[in-house]
């Protein structure tokens, strides 16, 4: 979008900060969820922009993420060798397990527990799906409440257009908002948004000062 330059350092700034931080924790949910908020973005600045201005941003934005990863210290590399061993070569299934435990805890209690991160009698586990925690928090209607949430915040960005924006400051809001929405609705499904204040704030108020 046509913003002034000082914006654009700041977003920039923002993707590698961004980067270096995914690379540390090696959290594959948030990536995949990182990417995908990008590539959102993506889509939707090709159905809206140039086919030129669209491939310039794709590639400016691959090469800061090619160039943070090789600037990255070599102890976070191989850090992350070890989570790409531990979470696609080893096919770790630990997710899966948590969230079976969890869906069982749900039936047992299906009005709720009270804010929980965890389920279990003696041995408690983390719940790793956010959606699942709201459902074994509050009930039915607090699972389907956090999704009817998050559905209909995904479903308001797509249905805006670009000429329903005029302003290209506006429009930056916009896919800004698309994509953290994208990210945050994919990395609730592996991941605990409450368990992380910071994260949990700094992703809320930017999806309502996008929205609003």
């Amino acid at each position: 979008s046509k913003i002034k330059g000082i914006y654009r350092g700041i977003a920039g700034a923002c993707l590698v900060s961004n980067v270096y931080l995914l690379l540390a924790t090696g959290s594959f949910g948030s990536g995949i969820a990182f990417l995908c908020g990008l590539a959102a973005i993506f889509f939707t600045q090709f159905r809206t922009a140039s086919a030129t201005k669209a491939l310039a941003s794709l590639a400016v934005v691959c090469s800061v993420l090619f160039l943070t990863y090789s600037l990255a210290p070599p102890n976070i590399k191989g850090y992350l060798e070890k989570r790409y061993e531990h979470r696609v070569t080893n096919a770790d299934s630990d997710r899966l397990e948590l969230w079976s435990l969890a869906v069982d805890h749900f039936f047992q209690h299906p009005e709720g527990v009270g804010l929980t991160l965890t389920v279990g009698d003696k041995v408690k586990s983390w719940i790793h799906n956010e959606y699942l925690v709201y459902a074994v928090s509050y009930g039915v209607f607090g699972g389907l409440a956090y999704v009817f949430l998050v559905a209909g915040l995904l479903i308001s960005f797509m249905k805006v257009r670009r000429s329903t924006i005029g302003d290209p400051s506006a429009y930056a809001v916009h896919l800004a908002g698309f994509g953290v929405i994208v990210a945050m609705a994919l990395n609730s499904i592996t991941d605990h948004m409450n368990a992380n204040r910071w994260y949990f704030n700094v992703i809320w108020s930017m999806i309502w000062y996008c929205y609003f």
